[in-house]
């Protein structure tokens, strides 16, 4: 029998008190809703570790343990009560329709008007982020076929997406915009914009591949069209098993073009896109779900998301040139 670890209570304890201050809330209220949460998994202590998990969005994080395991059951996390919320409806439309796309709900529990804590199963991180694995999230995510519906329409899922940000605005822009004439005049300022650090005759080269694309924009929208996490990276990816991983972080979602979310993924790899091209193809051949082409194309438009100056060479080299010229000779320009 393991005992209980008081000196980590004692310092989520605090912790708890510390977010409190700094929100301007009781933290009896605080408190209520962890113990809300562990209610649900029949604990019958509050047995609980601070955390840090990340996420500019979370305002505090904490994860539940039983008196008699060393492994977490489930983690709750502080946050906007209108993204608690949002999260906890993809969660509960996941888990009630089987598509086993993320962590199982526990609770959602209300703090204030403003602030609310969201509580889920614990997932671990990955040993290896392994492509098969990563691919066969994506391929689920591709194929919820009737269930979309139930989670929202397009719009509704849309107009929650605000674009005050780099890649809300590609998402809510571009990724989300079956108008290729809307997408074009987005996809114009956002390179436009890149040019300072990329150059006008490479910014005018990008430019010119997109057009391919922007001309058989709606068609290829209407191809593609399925659900996007819209941040489908590393850190939003955990694991139930070795090869059977869960997306967290629910924040960005919507219906739009689905190769977006392995694009974005495969553009924070440093190796650049010779290597990411080689295993893309691999796992696409099994589970088809991206046109290469269009990946190619949102690959880059991912990649110019957060470039910058001190780093502009290596990027370009290793990453934008090569696939450029994939994409010169895929549409036969000279």
């Amino acid at each position: 029998m393991l005992r209980r670890n008081w000196l980590r209570t004692a310092r989520a304890i605090l912790s708890v008190h510390r977010i409190s201050a700094a929100q301007a809330i009781p933290p009896r209220h605080l408190l209520d809703a962890l113990g809300a949460a562990s209610g649900q998994l029949n604990l019958t202590s509050l047995n609980l570790e601070s955390v840090n998990f990340g996420g500019v969005n979370n305002q505090g994080m904490f994860l539940h343990y039983s008196d008699y395991s060393k492994q977490p059951m489930a983690l709750s996390k502080l946050q906007r009560q209108s993204l608690a919320k949002r999260e906890y409806r993809f969660m509960t439309w996941s888990t009630s329709n089987q598509l086993k796309l993320t962590a199982d709900p526990v609770c959602l529990q209300s703090v204030t008007d403003q602030l609310g804590v969201l509580s889920s199963s614990f997932l671990s991180q990955p040993k290896d982020y392994l492509p098969s694995a990563i691919h066969s999230l994506h391929y689920r995510m591709r194929h919820t076929g009737e269930c979309l519906p139930l989670l929202g329409s397009h719009d509704e899922l849309r107009t929650e997406v605000i674009p005050d940000t780099a890649i809300r605005s590609i998402l809510h822009h571009l990724v989300s915009e079956s108008d290729p004439d809307k997408a074009r005049q987005f996809l114009t300022t956002y390179i436009q914009a890149r040019t300072p650090v990329l150059g006008v005759k490479l910014s005018n080269k990008i430019e010119s591949l997109a057009e391919f694309y922007l001309s058989n924009w709606r068609a290829l929208y209407d191809q593609e069209q399925g659900l996007v996490h819209g941040d489908f990276k590393r850190q939003n990816i955990l694991a139930v098993s070795e090869h059977d991983y869960r997306l967290i972080d629910l924040q960005y979602y919507l219906i739009g073009i689905s190769s977006w979310d392995l694009a974005f993924f495969y553009s924070k790899f440093e190796e650049g896109f010779v290597y990411i091209l080689s295993h893309f193809r691999g796992e696409n051949r099994l589970y088809n779900t991206s046109d290469e082409g269009l990946f190619v194309f949102l690959y880059i438009v991912a990649v110019l998301l957060k470039i910058k100056r001190k780093h502009k060479d290596k990027v370009i080299r290793l990453k934008l040139r090569p696939a450029i010229e994939y994409l010169k000779d895929l549409q036969g320009n000279d």
